[in-house]
């Protein structure tokens, strides 16, 4: 689906936890980026309260002016919506492109690690070795850390 605005009416007002604001920024900044092309960059930008330009500004930035915006002056802050929006510009000649790869998840990271130990322990012994006997130190590490970021919700 081809979309240029993303917008959630909640029922109620909620708070949102800067956790939860990284991983709504983290979903526009990956879409962003994913749409970038050899000729053009694509980030998202904006992050915070919506502003509210003036009918001045919106002519000048190409948005369409709300009811209450003003002639002129500076934006005014509306703290009950977080705000994104994303910008573009063409790239430099000098500026790599890099194509767009999907972020790991550390679920997936962690069903990786756990693959490879089990492909090491069927190749050592056989389907029967437990694979907890055949994980390294830094590998159990690893496993901890991957799940203590998914408890505290970092994922």
């Amino acid at each position: 689906m081809r979309v240029s605005k993303i917008e959630v009416v909640f029922a109620l007002p909620v708070e949102l936890t800067d956790a939860e604001q990284h991983r709504i920024h983290a979903v526009v900044s990956d879409a962003a980026r994913r749409t970038e092309t050899p000729e053009f960059v694509h980030w998202a930008a904006g992050t915070g309260c919506k502003p509210n330009w003036s009918k001045t500004d919106c002519k000048a930035l190409g948005y369409d002016p709300t009811p209450d915006s003003p002639e002129s002056g500076e934006p005014t802050w509306n703290d009950s919506v977080f705000y994104i929006e994303t910008a573009t510009r063409e790239r430099y000649r000098t500026e790599p492109f890099k194509a767009w790869t999907p972020r790991k998840t550390n679920g997936a990271r962690i069903a990786e690690l756990l693959e490879s130990i089990d492909q090491r322990c069927t190749a050592s012994d056989g389907p029967v070795t437990p694979t907890l006997q055949e994980a390294t130190a830094d590998e159990l590490r690893r496993l901890y850390v991957f799940a203590d970021r998914i408890r505290k919700g970092m994922a």
